[in-house]
């Protein structure tokens, strides 16, 4: 069936009309496309079944609206600031913390806004503020950041690394899981690469721009398989880093299976062979 010329420009202003549509979809609903949280307030006393020594804290004030579960460490142990992905609530990585916990280190999972009943928008500039008021909460406790060992996960990453790079004493370490460069490219390697998602998305999440300002050491950790995050941004973002430098990975691992992959047991010998 031939289409004549009148028939082709609308076809191509139908086609041209659905992109902009598209875009300006992605664009409006980002929040939608990035963040899945849980809306519901995570409960300490189901998290205090898999973890006994965590109770929850709130600050600034005790009946400010932002708040954490916080296991204290024992004598001479460091404490782990958990910061974790963009779906779900702080009940959903309890896992991730356990093992820290069973070995004598503090935890502190902080909740961001919009996660876990805390009112506000999702967004990179509240959760870069969520990070440094967990670690404000830690310093009001008498802790120091050599002290702390920042630990991030996914999206939680970004957080772990913006939080190093922007503090005036190093912290004892950084462990990253599953990282990326950006969220940039993250979705430009999603399905929807053909959108111009540099030019859509509100947040980036740079990584790879803050990454070479940490000065501590630092663990990466990715597996081969991710299906979420690729492995070479996770491997990108490591070239970029400075030493000193660790990166752990595993061939068969996806986005959630290094915890179940060797990975505690190398952070372990990592941590152990830190000055």
């Amino acid at each position: 069936m031939a289409f004549s010329k009148s028939d082709s420009i609308r076809i191509c202003l139908l086609i041209i009309g659905t992109y902009i549509g598209i875009c300006i979809g992605m664009a409006v609903m980002q929040d939608y496309f990035l963040y899945h949280p849980n809306p519901i307030k995570s409960d300490i006393t189901v998290a205090q079944q898999t973890v006994p020594t965590l109770r929850e804290v709130h600050y600034p004030t005790d009946t400010s609206p932002y708040y954490a579960f916080f296991a204290p460490p024992k004598k001479g142990r460091p404490t782990v600031i958990f910061f974790h992905g963009n779906s779900y609530h702080l009940n959903t990585f309890l896992g991730r913390i356990k093992p820290f916990v069973e070995r004598g280190y503090g935890v502190l999972m902080p909740e961001y806004t919009g996660f876990g009943g805390i009112p506000g928008q999702r967004r990179q500039i509240h959760l870069e503020q969520d990070a440094a008021r967990a670690v404000a909460f830690l310093h009001r406790q008498g802790y120091a950041n050599r002290d702390l060992i920042l630990y991030g996960y996914s999206l939680g990453t970004y957080l772990a690394v913006h939080t190093a790079a922007e503090a005036q004493t190093p912290f004892r370490a950084v462990i990253l899981e599953a990282p990326f460069t950006s969220l940039v490219d993250v979705a430009s390697a999603a399905v929807y690469a053909v959108l111009p998602v540099g030019l859509l998305m509100q947040d980036g999440y740079f990584t790879i721009d803050k990454i070479k300002n940490i000065r501590a050491p630092l663990f990466i950790a990715h597996g081969k398989e991710d299906d979420v995050v690729p492995y070479e941004l996770g491997r990108a973002l490591f070239l970029a880093a400075e030493a000193p430098k660790t990166f752990f990975s595993v061939d068969t691992a996806n986005h959630r299976s290094l915890p179940k992959q060797g990975f505690f047991d190398a952070v372990w010998d990592w941590l152990d062979s830190l000055p």
